[in-house]
This record gives structure tokens, sequence and C-alpha cells, in this order.
């Protein structure tokens, strides 16, 4: 009886050369001899060479396994018979790498110690795989040492999915992020301790507001920050300017809006400028609300004071439909781009608006093909500026509940992962976010 009482059959094996460590073939068991711990592969696989010493893993049952192998004598024309052999021994000799060409997904992120499925899979590519982890490239995604997921590889036949720890990070040509990640599985208990986190029952949603309610609440607080934050009386500043403005009252505006700007941080900014107003005063509060993001901006890219306060002045013009100082706009970048942000997203219903998670989607995308220098090219980066900052920010939801945005997913921005009520989940309707907790 053979010590081996697993089933590999239609897993997927990466085969290497014991003596040189070169991968010879990654490719499908065909059967399994769990009496005599032989594998077949398919003809071809491998050269016709008897007595090869191998190593080989085995992505099966959601686990790697690795051994020891040998080529047994094989008739010419029939599949190839590989008796394996000395699994504990691979933790003496460490854990050698395999190349393995595959594209990949995260399907889940784990938090609190629960699964969360995602709406949108995160693409990914494999790099190489070892018997206890996987080296992967993520493009413009970015992980966390220390987070957990699960991740999803297309296999030719059957796919192979795993819990994930992110243990290091790495660039490849100074630009390219590579994640090194630990393999949380290790055997078949742990496989089916991982594979009940996404049965848990999700939360019951319990201190809901209804609409109205939450409407009301938001009201009051909104009033209140634009009190407190002098964005009231800057928009009336605003307003006297684009009446009769001259030159001398644009610049100064601009110094006031600067200073707002540099102390007013993030989340009022944005609770200020994402609400949906009355027309009469939806162009005065679209010129400050762009002025005051540029002015954000240009802080962010550690402008100069009066480098700073030239990019402020010139998107007031700009929204004004003005232009007093015939002079070109030294700062390119995003900064151009706040001038024609959209700044009045609203909620569906009239009553109630939020952060526009639709609207930023929509913006980084559009500039997806497009040049850095580019208009479109400047909104998406604007838009992956301003992401950046809600990320671990709490907010109100439409029902009155209080989240916390824990990961915005650059592949499904509308759809952020929340913690609600004690339980992690991602968001179903983008709608819902509404107002950033200061």
């Amino acid at each position: 009886m053979g010590e081996l009482m697993k089933n590999f059959k239609n897993g997927r094996v990466v085969v290497r050369d014991r003596e040189s460590g070169d991968v010879i073939t990654e490719t499908t068991v065909l059967e399994f001899d769990a009496n005599n711990n032989i594998l077949t592969i398919p003809r071809g696989s491998i050269p016709p060479q008897e007595d090869r010493a191998l190593t080989l893993l085995i992505l099966s049952h959601n686990m790697a396994y690795e051994y020891f192998g040998n080529i047994r004598r094989n008739r010419v024309g029939d599949d190839i018979r590989i008796a394996i052999f000395g699994e504990k021994e691979k933790e003496d000799r460490g854990y050698p790498r395999y190349e393995l060409q595959a594209k990949a997904t995260i399907d889940s992120f784990v938090v609190q110690g629960q699964r969360v499925p995602l709406n949108r899979p995160v693409p990914i590519q494999i790099k190489n795989i070892s018997a206890n982890g996987l080296l992967i490239q993520t493009g413009e995604y970015e992980l966390e040492v220390g987070e957990q997921i699960w991740v999803n590889i297309h296999l030719e036949g059957n796919a192979f999915t795993s819990k994930y720890e992110t243990v290091r990070t790495q660039l490849e040509d100074d630009r390219i992020l590579l994640y090194g990640c630990r393999n949380m599985i290790q055997d078949e208990r742990q496989a089916e301790v991982a594979a009940a986190e996404s049965r848990r029952p999700v939360g019951t949603g319990r201190g809901k507001m209804n609409v109205r309610e939450a409407a009301m609440y938001y009201e009051e607080h909104q009033r209140v920050m634009e009190r407190d934050s002098g964005y009231l009386r800057m928009m009336e500043m605003t307003a006297q300017v684009m009446q009769a403005g001259n030159e001398k009252q644009v610049e100064l505006l601009a110094g006031g809006i600067l200073q707002m700007s540099q102390t007013m941080g993030l989340p009022v900014l944005l609770n200020c400028i994402h609400r949906q107003r009355s027309q009469r005063e939806e162009r005065v509060r679209h010129c400050l609300n762009a002025a005051l993001l540029s002015g954000f901006l240009a802080v962010w890219n550690g402008l100069e004071e009066q480098e700073a306060a030239a990019v402020v002045q010139k998107c007031l013009e700009g929204s004004m439909g003005k232009d007093i100082s015939q002079e070109p706009l030294r700062v390119q970048n995003i900064l151009m781009a706040a001038e024609t942000y959209d700044t009045r997203g609203s909620h569906p219903t009239g009553a109630i608006a939020g952060i526009p998670m639709v609207y930023l989607e929509q913006l980084k995308y559009a500039g997806k093909d497009q040049p850095r220098e580019t208009l479109r090219g400047q909104e998406r980066e604007l838009a992956q500026r301003i992401l950046q900052c809600l990320n671990q920010r709490n907010v109100m939801l439409a029902d009155g509940r209080t989240a916390k945005i824990l990961r915005i997913l650059p592949n499904d921005v509308a759809h952020p992962l929340l913690f609600v009520d004690g339980v992690a989940l991602q968001e179903k309707d983008p709608r819902n976010l509404m107002w950033i907790r200061v």
C-alpha cells in the first residue's frame, strides 16, 4: 500500500529537473496510482530519458504538494509514468520556485477573519510558484504586507484556489510592483477552515435609518461643517467676484481659497464640494469647488506658495469664463483637470448626495489609454489621487449606518470594501456612500 492516500488525477503538475533546476514541463495529471505512488502525465511532456531525477509541484485540492520523482521505464508512445516519494523531505531543503505561466485573479479579501468575495475579481499574473507561496504581478493594483487574499489560478482543465498572505514587495524594472505571497493552507484541515470563511452570515444591518431620516441628519451636519470651515463665507466672496471682479479681486480670492484648502483637509473639502444644491447656487459653488480642489492638489504636489496661488487663480478665471492675466499656466499635469472636474454629484432621489464613487470611476477609466499630459490623462490621475485619500475613512451610509472604507478596488472603484456593523462586505450600491465622518 502506498503512503500517499490523495488522488491527484486531473490536477496540475510542474516538473523540474532535480540537478539543473530547470522547469521541464507544466501539464495535467492523467492518472494517479495511490497504491504504488505513480502518476501519469501525457506522452511527449518530457523527452524520453530514463532514470531522470525530478522534483514535482502538484496543484490539487486547492493545495500545493511537492515531491521528489523518478521517471519509470516507459514504452515508446505511451503516456509517461513518474514514481513520486519523499514529501516530508522538502522541509529540509527549502521551497524551490517553479515558473508557471498562468493568469490568475484575486477573488476575495480576508478581513478580520471574514472572506469577502469581490463583485469583479482583480486580474493578476503569476511569475513563479513554490510549495508554500507565489510571486505575483498586479499591474496598477497595490497590496499591503500582511494582507490576506484568495487567489484563483486559471489552469488548463481546472482551477486552483488558495488563501495567501502578502509577505514582501519588490520592484522590477523600477516600475512593476511584485508581491511575494505565502500560502496559508498547508493541510486539508486548514482548507476546510478557510472554506468556512466564505459561509459566514452577512450582518443584518442594524442601526438603519430610513432615507428621509438619513437625509435630515446629513443636511444638519453639512450646514454646520460648511459654516465652521469658512466655506459659506468663501462662497459669498466668490459670488461677488464673479459679478464684477477685476484682476486684483481674483488674486485676493485665490489667496483666500488656497489658504482654506491648506487648512480644511480633504474629508471636509470633499463633503463640501460633493453636495447637490439649487440651480441658483450651482455656478458659484462649482467655481469655488474647482478652485478648492486645485489648491489642494497644488499643495499636495509641493508647489511653492506663489506658484500654488497662481494655479488657483488660473482655475478661478477659467471657471468664471475670464482670462484676466493672459498668461499661460506654468504648472501642467493634474492641476488643470480640477477646473473641469464636475463637483455636482447627486443621489438619484435628489434628496441626498455623497461621495460620487461612480463619477470617480468614470474619470479614472475614461483616460485609461490616454497619455498623461492630455486632459483625460490628467483627470484619471486626479481621480486616483482623491481615491487614495478615501481609503480607511469612516463614512455614513445613506441608511444612516456608520462604515469604514477598507479598500477601494482599482478595477471596481464604485464598489469599495466596507466594514459595517462588525462585518466586512463589498458595497453593492455605489450611491450609498454619502458622507465622510470627520
